[in-house]
């Protein structure tokens, strides 16, 4: 098989699936010129008739000029908001954003490769991040789930919220006007919970099969939580559930500790989460984006610990997790500049909703424009 032309692109195709290749499956089928190809040749499938080139495997597919996706990451972590990170690259907010949602789409391959070689060998703890997006009318919560130990981030969900706390007589009356055109559904907590650790749950039994798990879920005491594991067929009688309340002190003792410290995290250094400030989202689907991305830079990229980067241990929240840092190199080798296919992933709804860009705010439009071909 040429690693360069893995299999087919057509996802109707039966040579999409690299089981199912026979040699020459494809022809050369003359050559074509871009921005920033020139003379690259052009490829036909000898089943379906599609053409495709080198390109359509990258995760430059379709773009027009070439962006130093490093300086993103290293951008979107330290607290740059998109302006500023135009300025020191020198490219438009609209390709900024572009490459984001590229990046995004690499991370969430990139973490469906380690979950399926992850063991689970560690409890769990759930909480949800507060922040909005658009503006304070549509605040959000994202529901983490992270490791126990490793604080590695297993699942990040979406959902909205209706705004609460003291307002203004001038705000009370916006909020009236806003929410007579739409208001986020009471349930959305529940339903993005639930989304979650179905899929967790499905991952644990694959790992684990039908013995006794031993597993705890850490969480505070989210009236939604209970609820939302009612509905999974089978989670009360694997994994304990913990409550404890949010008010403890948010120290290593606190068994909530990981999502508190994923939490101070996200306000330290997503300039969309910094608290009174005129950097924020403005678009959902856009703040997924780069909350995946992130995901990517905390789980795999950056040292578990500063003091232990200090001397010299530069491991992550996988490795923590269980995973060997060759094999981590591996996946990041193949992901990180290779076009993925979202059918050859096994991720949860709230993941795919993110890869599609479907998250909006009550009553809004998407806000972002969604190419075809990120479908495949």
């Amino acid at each position: 098989m040429n690693p360069l032309l893995p299999h087919c692109p057509n996802p109707s195709c039966i040579y999409f699936d690299e089981s199912e290749l026979i040699p020459n499956w494809y022809y050369i089928h003359g050559r074509y010129c871009s921005k920033i190809n020139y003379g690259m040749p052009r490829f036909r499938c000898r089943e379906c008739g599609k053409t495709f080139g080198h390109t359509t495997f990258s995760i430059d597919y379709y773009v027009k000029k070439r962006v130093d996706y490093s300086r993103l990451i290293a951008g979107l972590c330290s607290g740059s908001g998109l302006w500023d990170i135009t300025r020191f690259t020198g490219h438009s907010v609209d390709v900024i954003l572009n490459r984001f949602e590229r990046l995004a789409r690499a991370a969430i391959a990139v973490h469906s490769d380690i979950m399926a070689d992850l063991n689970f060998g560690e409890d769990l703890v759930m909480d949800g991040f507060e922040s909005f997006s658009v503006s304070q009318f549509y605040p959000n919560n994202i529901n983490i789930v992270a490791g126990s130990e490793s604080e590695f981030l297993y699942s990040l969900g979406y959902s909205g919220l209706r705004r609460k706390g003291a307002k203004t007589e001038k705000q009370k009356l916006r909020q009236i006007e806003l929410e007579k055109t739409a208001k986020a559904h009471p349930e959305e907590t529940k339903w993005s919970v639930q989304h979650i650790l179905e899929h967790l749950f499905t991952c644990l039994k694959q790992k684990l099969g039908e013995k006794d798990w031993n597993r705890t879920l850490f969480t505070d005491k989210h009236r939604d939580y209970p609820r939302a594991m009612e509905e999974i067929d089978g989670f009360a009688g694997k994994i304990l559930h913990m409550a404890i309340s949010s008010k403890l002190p948010r120290n290593h003792a606190n068994p909530l500790f990981p999502v508190n410290y994923a939490d101070r995290q996200f306000r330290k250094d997503l300039s969309d989460h910094v608290r009174e400030t005129v950097k924020f989202a403005h678009c959902p689907s856009a703040m997924m984006s780069r909350m995946s991305v992130y995901q990517l830079f905390h789980n795999c990229l950056v040292s578990r610990r500063l003091t232990a980067y200090r001397r010299m241990d530069d491991s992550t929240h996988a490795e923590a997790a269980g995973l060997e840092p060759h094999r981590l190199s591996q996946i990041l080798e193949s992901r990180m500049s290779s076009r993925p296919f979202l059918s050859k992933l096994n991720i949860d709804s709230e993941m795919e909703r993110t890869w599609r860009m479907g998250w909006k705010i009550p009553g809004g439009k998407l806000g972002r424009y969604v190419p075809k071909f990120i479908a495949a």
